[in-house]
C-alpha cells in the first residue's frame, strides 16, 4: 500500500503519490484501472479520502481533485489531518536515465524499475517541458492525466502544444502505442 508522505523537500503531496495511493485503494475491486481521468485542482499537505462523487455534497471546498475510471467517479477529499511523514525521492536519478530527442523523452523500463509508471510519466513530462522551455523561468504544476491504461513498458512522452496560453499538453506512449495525455499548468 502506498503511504502518503511528503517527498524530498516538498511541503505538499506530489500528484504521483496521490495517484498511486488511489490505485492502491481501488485495487481490491479494480486491480488494473483503465479509462483513467485524474486531475488535481490544487495542492495539499493533508491526508486524503477517496469518495464516490455525489452531486449533493456540501464539502466542495475540501475537494482537491478527481479520479475517474471504469470503477466509478471519485472526489479526492482532504481531511483536517496533515501528512507529517517524509520520504526520500531521487528525481535526479530518474532524469539521468531518460533519453531526450527533440520534443520527446524516452524512459526505458529496464533502467527505471525503482519508479512507478506514474512517477515516470509526471516527472518525465516535467523534465521534457523544462528542456523544451529552458529559456523561460517557469514553475510547472501537474493538472491532469488521461490514460487508456497504466503503461508498464518503455514509456515515451511527446510535447504536443500549449492550450490557451495556460496549459502544456503532451502525448504518452507505452511501447510506441499511444495510451494517453498529460497536462501541466504553469507560472512564470
Amino acid at each position: 500500500m502506498t503511504e502518503l508522505c511528503l517527498r524530498g523537500n516538498r511541503d505538499y503531496l506530489q500528484g504521483t503519490t496521490i495517484f498511486d495511493y488511489i490505485v492502491d485503494l481501488l485495487a481490491k475491486e479494480n486491480p488494473q484501472p483503465v479509462k483513467i481521468d485524474y486531475r488535481m485542482n490544487r495542492m495539499t499537505n493533508k491526508k486524503l479520502l477517496l469518495r464516490k462523487k455525489d452531486a449533493n455534497d456540501s464539502t466542495e471546498e475540501r475537494i482537491v481533485g478527481a479520479f475517474r475510471c471504469e470503477a466509478g467517479e471519485f472526489d479526492i477529499v482532504e481531511t483536517d489531518e496533515e501528512v507529517r511523514e517524509r520520504c526520500a525521492y531521487d528525481e535526479d536519478t530518474l532524469m539521468n536515465i531518460c533519453v531526450f530527442d527533440k520534443a520527446e523523452i524516452f524512459i526505458p523500463k529496464e533502467k527505471s524499475l525503482n519508479y512507478t509508471p506514474i512517477e515516470k510519466i509526471i516527472s518525465g513530462n516535467k523534465f521534457l517541458l523544462k528542456r523544451e522551455f529552458s529559456e523561460r523561468k517557469i514553475t510547472y504544476i501537474f493538472a491532469r492525466l488521461i490514460l487508456d491504461c497504466i503503461p508498464f513498458g518503455d514509456i515515451s512522452i511527446s510535447f504536443s502544444r500549449i492550450i490557451s496560453g495556460r496549459y502544456f499538453e503532451s502525448k504518452i506512449f507505452d511501447e510506441g502505442r499511444a495510451v494517453g495525455d498529460i497536462y501541466f499548468g504553469f507560472r512564470e
